[in-house]
Formats: C-alpha cells, sequence, structure tokens
C-alpha cells in the first residue's frame, strides 16, 4: 500500500498517461456516453497502451530502413518531375500540377511548403515517409478495434514493410499521401458508420480525408464505391443516409478539382499507347500487395506470376469454406476490397486506358492486407486462427524480405542515373555528345551529371506544355541515322539508354534505334547500369580513319622528330 501523499497519488504514471490519452481519442471516435462507454473506454485504453510498445518498434525500424534507402538511391524520372514542379514556387507547381503532370494540386503544394525548408532530395523523401508512417498508424489502429484476435503491431509491421509501401516512403510522389489519406479513410468509415455507436466527428474526418483523397489522387476515389457497396451489404438505411449526406458534401468540396478533370483524362489516354484493356492487372495489383510476389517477376520473370496467383486464390478459398464467422467489420472489409478491384477492372474499359503500373492502384494495398487478416481472423477455431495467422504471416515475412532485397540490393532505382552520371563525368569530353533515349530521361541523368559533354534527347526533346508519350517514339530507322548522326565525323558518341523498351517493348520505336547502332556503329565500350546501359559507339565509316590516325600519333610518339636536325 502506497502511503498518503507518495508518488501514486502525486502524478499519474506513464503508463496511466498513455492510458488516458488512447482512452479519450477512442471515445471521441466511438461516440460513446454513459458507464457502458466508460467502461468500454477503459478497456481499448488498456489494450492500446499495452500495445503501443508494438507500433513504436515497427516505426522505428520502418524509419531507419527508409531513411537508409532515401540516402542511398538515386532518383528517376517520375521524381525529377516532382523537384521540377516544386523548384519555383507555388504558382509554377500549381499550373505545373494541372498542366504537364495531369493531377491534383494538394500534393505539389504540400510538397513546395515543405521542400522550403530543405531543398535536398533526402529531406523531400522524407515527406513519403512520414506520410507512410500516417497510415501505418491508421493501420494498427483499426486493428486494434476491429480485429479480435490478431495483433495490432503485426498488421502495422504487415503494412510498414510491404514492398509497396516502401517504395511509396522512399518516392518523391504523390503515393505515400494517397496512402495516408485511404488509410484514413477506412479508418473513420468505420467508425463513421460502420461501428456500433458511429460518430458525427469520425463522419466529419471522414469527408476531409475523402477531399484529401480526390486532391491528391483520382484513383483512390474508387474507395468511396467500396464503401457504398458495403454499407448496401449490410443493409444498413441509417449508415446509408448517413453516407449519402457525406458524400454529397465530398462531391460539393471537389468541384474545383474536378472541373480539371476532363481535360487531364484526355490527355492522359496518351499513355495507353492504343493498348487494349487489361483486366487482369487490378486482380495481380491486390493479390501482390496481399502477398508480396515481386521477387518472383524480379529473379524469374512475369509468367511465373500466375501460378502464384492461382494458389493464393485456392487457399483463399478454402479459407472461406471453413465457413468464418465473420463480423460487421470482416464483412465491411471483403465487400470493399472485392468492389475496389471489380472498380478497377472497369475503369480501363470504360477510358479505354490500361491500369500500367501497381503504383496506380496505391488505393487496394490497405483493404487487400487489411481483408486477408479479416478472414484469418475470423476462423471459427482458435486453434486453426492462430495456425493459420502463423502461416500467413510467416510467409508473408518471408516473401518480403525477398521482394526488398531483389528490389534494392543494387542501391539504385530505375535509370541508375548517379551511377551513369558519375561514369559520363569520368570518360566523356566537351568534344563528345551524349545523347539519351528516351526524353525522359533527360532531366534526372542532368541533375547528376555536370561535365562538359552535351546531353540530347532522342528522338527530340521534351515539351513540357504537355506529357506527350507519342513524341517520345522513333518512327523509322532513318530518323535514328540522322539524329546520331549529327555530330564531326570521327568522334564517338556516347548513348544512354533506359529500361523503357524492356518495360513496353517495341512502344518507342526501340528496333529502329537497334537496327540504326547494329549498321552504322561499332561498340568501343558498354557499361552496364541498373535498368540502363551506356555505351559508347563510333561511325563504322570513322572507325577506319580513327584506326590510322591512332596509328599515325603512335608512330610519332614512338620516333620523334628531332628538332635541332631539322633546323
Amino acid at each position: 500500500m502506497q502511503p498518503v501523499g507518495g508518488p501514486s497519488t502525486l502524478q499519474p504514471s506513464r503508463g496511466a498517461v498513455t492510458q488516458t490519452i488512447f482512452a479519450r481519442v477512442g471515445a471521441s471516435f466511438a461516440g460513446a456516453s454513459g458507464r457502458n462507454a466508460t467502461l468500454r473506454e477503459a478497456s481499448f485504453g488498456a489494450a492500446a497502451s499495452a500495445r503501443v510498445g508494438g507500433l513504436v518498434v515497427v516505426l522505428v525500424a520502418f524509419g531507419a530502413l527508409t531513411a537508409f534507402l532515401a540516402a542511398s538511391l538515386n532518383i528517376w524520372q517520375d521524381e525529377w518531375y516532382s523537384l521540377r514542379t516544386t523548384s519555383h514556387g507555388f504558382a509554377f507547381a500549381w499550373r505545373s500540377a494541372l498542366g504537364f503532370e495531369a493531377l491534383p494540386p494538394l500534393y505539389p503544394l504540400l510538397l513546395e511548403a515543405w521542400r522550403t525548408l530543405d531543398g535536398s532530395v533526402w529531406f523531400a523523401r522524407w515527406f513519403s515517409i512520414l506520410c507512410v508512417a500516417g497510415a501505418v498508424v491508421c493501420a494498427w489502429s483499426f486493428a486494434a478495434r476491429h480485429l479480435r484476435a490478431t495483433s495490432p503491431a503485426v498488421v502495422a509491421a504487415a503494412l510498414a514493410f510491404n514492398p509497396f509501401a516502401i517504395y511509396a516512403a522512399v518516392e518523391i510522389r504523390l503515393y505515400a499521401l494517397a496512402l495516408l489519406f485511404s488509410a484514413g479513410l477506412i479508418l473513420t468509415y468505420f467508425d463513421g458508420f460502420i461501428a456500433a455507436a458511429p460518430s458525427r466527428f469520425a463522419r466529419v474526418a471522414f469527408v476531409f480525408c475523402a477531399l484529401g483523397v480526390l486532391y491528391t489522387q483520382y484513383y483512390p476515389a474508387l474507395l468511396l464505391a467500396g464503401a457504398a457497396a458495403a454499407l448496401l451489404l449490410l443493409h444498413d438505411r441509417r449508415a446509408l443516409r448517413n453516407y449519402g449526406i457525406a458524400v454529397a458534401c465530398v462531391v460539393v468540396g471537389a468541384l474545383p478539382v474536378l472541373a480539371f478533370l476532363p481535360a487531364q483524362m484526355g490527355g492522359a489516354r496518351t499513355l495507353a499507347m492504343s493498348t487494349r484493356p487489361d483486366i487482369v492487372s487490378p486482380v495481380e495489383t491486390a493479390l501482390s500487395f496481399a502477398l508480396p510476389h515481386g521477387w518472383l517477376s524480379n529473379w524469374w520473370g512475369y509468367p511465373t506470376n500466375g501460378v502464384y496467383d492461382a494458389a493464393l486464390l485456392a487457399t483463399v478459398g478454402v479459407a472461406i469454406a471453413t465457413r468464418p464467422r465473420l463480423t460487421r467489420a470482416n464483412l465491411t472489409l471483403g465487400a470493399i476490397a472485392v468492389t475496389l478491384v471489380a472498380c478497377f477492372a472497369l475503369v480501363p474499359l470504360v477510358l479505354h486506358e490500361k491500369m500500367i503500373f501497381p503504383r496506380h492502384g496505391v488505393a487496394l494495398l490497405i483493404p487487400s492486407v487489411l481483408a486477408v487478416f479479416a478472414v484469418l481472423d475470423a476462423a471459427p477455431q482458435p486453434r486453426l486462427r492462430h495456425i493459420a495467422l502463423a502461416t500467413y504471416v510467416s510467409l508473408y515475412a518471408i516473401l518480403t524480405a525477398l521482394t526488398l532485397w531483389s528490389t534494392y540490393h543494387a542501391l539504385a532505382k530505375s535509370g541508375d542515373f548517379r551511377r551513369a552520371a558519375a561514369y559520363l563525368d569520368a570518360h566523356a569530353s566537351a568534344e563528345q555528345t551524349i545523347f539519351v533515349f528516351d526524353p525522359e530521361m533527360v532531366g534526372p541523368l542532368r541533375f547528376y551529371y555536370h561535365g562538359p559533354a552535351r546531353i540530347v534527347a532522342l528522338p527530340q526533346a521534351m515539351n513540357f506544355t504537355r506529357f506527350n508519350p507519342p513524341s517520345f517514339t522513333f518512327t523509322s530507322a532513318a530518323q535514328a541515322a540522322v539524329k546520331l548522326g549529327a555530330v564531326a565525323p570521327g568522334r564517338t558518341i556516347f548513348l544512354y539508354r533506359g529500361d523503357v523498351c524492356n518495360q513496353r517493348g517495341d512502344a518507342f520505336g526501340c528496333r529502329f534505334l537497334d537496327a540504326e547502332v547494329t549498321r552504322d556503329y561499332r561498340v568501343l565500350t558498354a557499361r552496364p547500369l541498373y535498368s540502363a546501359s551506356i555505351q559508347e559507339l563510333l561511325r563504322r565509316g570513322d572507325a577506319t580513319r580513327s584506326r590510322a590516325r591512332h596509328r599515325k600519333l603512335l608512330v610519332e610518339r614512338l620516333l620523334p622528330r628531332d628538332r635541332s636536325h631539322a633546323r
């Protein structure tokens, strides 16, 4: 028993303070009141304070990994666009976002403000790191409230170290901010519409999160459709009415940015390069988020993903066949995930545009991961649930480690521009020309290269008024010959090539450039890089003259003239 006036009566312990804080936060979102509410607050606060240590460990490990990668990785073309957009003031950031980049303006404006503190690449990436960390906290909070048998720290770790979350954290692009708003949208949606005691404060926060999504990236707004489908499944008329009011507020608030959408989408269709709509990619993206398998495509190529996806779907089917005891939260998560995948599959059919890369499906990440945990959490028998969770978490950890290693072991991003610039600084002289294919690669290469050689984009320089990928395309070998031949005879040239030909096949006329190099040039040196290469080339007709000139210079060096005798 503590004496009167002892520590326990003079001031609360740190654990009690933490417990009280989490209890009040839980009450504000849960909208609880009365004696029962007080008991729920105390229960939630005790559980949260007991588990917050796991969250801290996850965030510290996440911060250490991403800070190291942020300092080690080069920028690539998309990041260079962000740096360019946010280097000339807020007005330029606004115009560039709505014009050339065809994006909502919130992320560029926030990044412009962030970079006024420090203009370095490392500091710019810290904005993304903090956004992903915020999303991890939201996922942890969701698991603490709505998953009965799964440790919130495990869910937080699964999201924090998901390869796409790491990618978003070390990327100077909008994906991390979109992930943060998506996480906040899901959390406030559950507290404002799904919880047994819905919170008005959570509904207001939901509106702001939805507006944040729309002003950051358009695709995550499809979460609103998934949320509506879940409420229809639950047949909750009151929640549907409140949700309709909230969405109406979102639409009104989003009218300024939606006014720019038709023009932006009209320009964005050129990204599809006339490809057929791909309804498989959203399913593939969701499955890769639920259980990372990027290491398969990194090491053995994309065809192996089909076998993996079939096995994963079969496993989920078996889990569902066990008749799990689904709660209101479990059903809602499943409905959101399935509806979101269906929406992403329908968007290309409506817009005639292919969803090219998984980063366009950032909104799928949190629903995909949480949906798997929800299914496993609903297993009918505790022993079965523990085995299933342990198996999934173990596989997830192993495959995530393999994917992260295969992606970052070279400590370089696409283009490897830092090493490319160092090589060219050491080997390219002022008389030589560095040709760069495709034009998107010129910006990040110039960011690192400070040598005297001239840099020329192939087939032509970019127009920053409007992003226009067809202008990056060679239409004939003759065009490539004219571009490469515009140098003085006898001089070698450097050809820097990115990975666009491997990513998009012959979409940019790669075969014409290959044909011209093979037919008319000798490769003197070749420097392989990460997702790129540098070749030093000499025109074949100039090669003979160059060898003769080299022999003449060698003879003059070996047999120097006796200038005194010549006089």
